[in-house]
């Protein structure tokens, strides 16, 4: 490219060119980068040369992925000591898209019934986007205790191209198993 060509990030078969959520322009034909488009979506690069002509689009696309990750169930061991939480997509420790998720980046809570709960798990094991979680329980559950499991904070968790993980989740809580031993009430 030269400094008086225009190099653009835009979707596919774009024709008319202006910068804006959608598409972005180098900063001179010469530049080294580009910015990637604010919306989510796939982008090729295109050159404008000083006549006008449009070059055809990148064989090599941009995808831009704006969705954070979210808990999409959760599930607890028959025996309550363990709750597994089921990511959207693999989830990472760091923003670099690495770094194995660790208990301190889950934080339980526990309403209803008789037992509580520490509010970090006692342990973790990684399947996939399945996270199991140990429960550190203290008295007998009996059945009508909820567990919350969200992200520590707003910068515990995150997909692979750094969106992180709300601590604002949905599809996040499980009832524990009763394990109350019945009375008789004669």
């Amino acid at each position: 490219a030269t400094a008086s060509n225009d190099v653009w990030f835009a979707p596919a078969s774009t024709t008319s060119f202006s910068a804006g959520v959608t598409m972005t322009m180098a900063a001179s034909g010469t530049a080294t980068s580009i910015a990637a488009p604010a919306n989510a979506g796939t982008y090729y690069l295109y050159v404008i040369d000083t006549a006008g002509n449009i070059s055809s689009a990148s064989t090599v696309a941009l995808t831009v992925e704006n969705t954070a990750p979210t808990i999409t169930g959760t599930t607890v061991a028959a025996d309550n000591t363990t709750i597994a939480v089921t990511f959207s997509e693999a989830v990472f420790d760091t923003t670099g898209g690495s770094g194995a998720l660790e208990v301190g980046d889950f934080s339980l809570t526990i309403s209803g019934g008789t037992a509580t709960i520490n509010a970090a798990p006692s342990s973790i094991s990684i399947s996939d986007n399945v996270y199991t979680l140990g429960l550190n329980l203290s008295g007998t559950p009996d059945g009508s205790e909820i567990v919350t499991v969200v992200p520590s904070s707003a910068t515990a968790i995150y997909d692979a191209v750094a969106n992180a993980a709300s601590t604002s989740q949905s599809n996040n809580t499980v009832s524990l198993n009763d394990e109350a031993v019945p009375t008789n009430q004669n």
